[in-house]
């Protein structure tokens, strides 16, 4: 046989094959209502499993089982989703619950914007590019922002993860534990200086201080000076105003080239971040679940049953609605050893009927969900 010959068979056999899926996915929405009927779980595991063992006993050539099985699988999974778009489809869930709670607003409403730091810090520059002229709050550390908001200042904002070092696991815990909204986003170039007390010298140096990621950012520089101590400080700017403070020749800070210019110190050293491709992306948090108009991005968090495939059902359901996850983060759940909670970033608009769907239906797989806000993504 030519490959024409065999290229026409190929087009006949597929002919036939969306036929018979059609058919198929007939039957499966009837089965799908009969669900909604009854009350009975999309899933069915078992009779899963038997079906795709009785399709391969019928295989004549057993070289082709691991195939049919990949086929069997993916078609189970579209037929499940295609169930639930009728099962789901326009019945009241969380993400419905979620949406009708949600503030609807053409830009976030001024007020008191609070941030870990004090001027010169990464989390000032931008809250004065998401809030440019609003009265601001520097705090001593990421939680004491958390507990201000809602008293002390209507929004937070917190770095949530860096392009070079990952998630900051400290802001995704507080996240949970204060029942926080993410209502904004905002990425900020981060381009570290080594700042010194003016008329320093790199050989007079002898101690490095600045935040935790300030120092884990320089890791390489910092590496070429071993005979240097380091020691984290609560925020690079603190750092750097600390610098200034003792007159130290021989201690140095890791910080921006605004906090130098801001406390009066000499830069010894530009751009020290092993990864010059250096952003940081900085939440907007609110006690209230806000939502400015023209948002495009969810995050949300959710812990899945213990079992073996639940992430990547979980998944499924995302990929079938055709949501484009940007982001997925692991954390620990405390109470139980070996289980994490996940972190995720959705692009989609939380008002769009499928987006709901899919929310809805996730939330009926998960052990627990929580949408943690819907809002406008940043632009680097």
């Amino acid at each position: 046989m030519d490959i024409q010959s065999a290229r026409q068979q190929i087009d006949q056999i597929d002919s036939q094959l969306v036929e018979l899926y059609e058919r198929r996915m007939k039957v499966a929405g009837e089965i799908g209502r009969e669900k909604l009927q009854l009350n009975l779980p999309i899933d069915d595991i078992d009779r899963e499993n038997k079906l795709i063992a009785a399709r391969e006993a019928q295989l004549k050539d057993e070289t082709l089982k691991p195939g049919l099985e990949r086929v069997l699988h993916e078609l189970i999974r579209v037929s499940k989703s295609y169930q639930r778009s009728i099962v789901y489809d326009g019945k009241p869930g969380y993400a419905k619950e979620f949406t009708d709670s949600l503030v609807r607003c053409d830009r976030l409403p001024a007020g008191i914007i609070g941030y870990s730091g004090i001027p010169g810090s990464y989390a000032h520059e931008a809250v004065e590019k998401l809030f440019p002229g609003l009265q601001s709050e520097g705090f001593n550390g990421f939680e004491e922002v958390f507990k201000a908001i809602g008293s002390k200042v209507d929004y937070g904002v917190l770095p949530i993860e860096n392009s070079s070092t990952g998630g900051i696991s400290e802001v995704y815990d507080l996240l949970r534990k204060y029942g926080a909204y993410i209502v904004g986003e905002q990425i900020v170039h981060v381009e570290h200086c080594l700042v010194a007390v003016k008329g320093s010298k790199l050989s007079d140096i002898k101690k490095v201080i600045s935040h935790s990621e300030g120092l884990m950012q320089s890791r390489e520089f910092l590496a070429a000076h071993p005979h240097w101590e380091r020691e984290a400080t609560v925020n690079t700017a603190v750092s750097a105003r600390q610098v200034a403070q003792a007159g130290d020749k021989s201690v140095a800070a890791i910080a921006s080239c605004k906090a130098a210019e801001l406390y009066g110190l000499d830069i010894l050293e530009r751009g020290i971040n092993f990864n010059s491709n250096n952003y940081t992306r900085f939440i907007v948090v609110s006690d209230k679940p806000e939502c400015e108009r023209g948002a495009d991005k969810i995050s949300l968090y959710m812990s899945l049953p213990h079992v073996s495939g639940s992430l990547a059902s979980m998944l499924n359901i995302f990929s079938d609605a055709g949501l484009n996850m940007v982001k997925i983060e692991s954390r620990p759940i405390y109470k139980k050893t070996w289980e994490y909670y996940f972190y995720i970033d959705i692009q989609a608009d939380i008002f769009d009927a499928n987006t709901v769907r899919a929310l809805n239906t996730a939330a009926e797989h998960a052990e627990y969900m929580e949408i943690l806000g819907a809002y406008k993504a940043a632009q680097k």
